[in-house]
């Protein structure tokens, strides 16, 4: 597939779509750093391109969470055309020049993602309409139904740029050097980069390689300190990926 991207690429990629106003859909096995990743290049295009702060000019909505509110729900209307907690008052509050990330979108029902359709494709929905400068990001694990996801809708996908995300091995452990990740950590995936992110869709507990997983397993080894007794560095690593890679 020439569409799978790494960090750098996606770095490339993501100001292609904002300068020529296309939505882009990032796929990619969870905990891989997706949303971190177009969170840091967003807020870096709003601050270098538009000149505005992205504390007020970025936004991060969960689609998960918002079945019941962007599909209207018994919330009451809030006078303006629209309902405060539905779609169009979720919009209402984006200024001019913003970049608006949502993430988790194939978690919703493929019906449920229906009512982003004209957002996505049109930056409009109802009576609100969005500014030419305001750029849309969605993220999801699967483009097809698995693993309890449903996928992405096909109607959403095919009025969007789609890129598959696998940063590269290097420009994890570059991040992790850079973040101070812990050294037991470190040492083991620079001997293993395959580990780094070998997410299995079979695991039974959810513990998996994962950039997300390795940074956990790295936050609670500092907190269980140096000279602990082995068994307590197994529990403490493998609490958060399979028991082979702690060991």
């Amino acid at each position: 597939m020439y569409n799978v991207v790494s960090i750098a690429a996606l770095a490339r990629q993501l100001p292609i779509s904002f300068k020529t106003n296309h939505t882009t859909v990032l796929s990619g096995p969870p905990g891989s750093g997706k949303t971190n990743v177009c969170r840091q290049i967003a807020r870096d295009y709003l601050r270098s391109v538009y000149g505005v702060d992205p504390d007020q000019h970025f936004f991060y909505y969960n689609g998960a969470t918002k079945t019941m509110e962007w599909s209207g729900g018994i919330m009451m209307p809030d006078g303006e055309g629209g309902c405060d907690q539905m779609i169009p008052g979720w919009f209402k509050r984006i200024p001019d020049k913003a970049i608006v990330l949502i993430d988790e979108l194939d978690k919703l029902s493929l019906r449920d993602q229906m009512p982003l359709l004209q957002v996505l494709h049109e930056k409009s929905i109802d009576n609100v309409k969005l500014g030419s400068k305001v750029h849309f990001i969605v993220c999801v694990n699967r483009l097809t139904d698995r693993g309890g996801s449903s996928g992405l809708n096909p109607l959403l996908g095919n009025r969007c740029r789609n890129l598959a995300f696998t940063p590269k091995p290097d420009e994890v452990l570059m991040y992790f050097a850079q973040t101070g990740v812990h050294h037991m950590v470190y040492n083991y995936l620079q001997q293993n980069p395959n580990r780094i992110n070998a997410y299995d869709t079979g695991t039974v507990d959810g513990r998996n390689c994962t950039s997300r997983s390795w940074e956990q397993a790295s936050d609670a080894l500092k907190c269980l300190g140096e000279g602990a007794p082995t068994f307590d560095v197994l529990c403490t690593v493998a609490a958060s990926v399979p028991d082979s890679d702690a060991q």
